[in-house]
């Protein structure tokens, strides 16, 4: 079973702010990031058997699919 941790998060500053965090506080976790809603809502099926975590944004910026 995979440790996965699935975020939603448009912005690269918070994205590396995720990754460092998480790095000391749950090491050997898989991290996915997608910055768009839509993708993610179709992709997230897959994964959501291996979720640990599930983090979404709160302030996406519009980006096509």
């Amino acid at each position: 079973m995979r440790n996965l941790i699935l975020i939603l998060e448009d912005n690269q500053e918070r994205r590396d702010g995720f990754i460092a965090v998480l790095t000391e506080l749950a090491p050997g976790s898989e991290i996915i990031f997608w910055n768009n809603a839509r993708v993610m809502i179709r992709e997230l099926p897959v994964h959501l058997g291996n979720a640990r975590l599930i983090s979404l944004d709160h302030d996406l910026n519009e980006v096509p699919a």
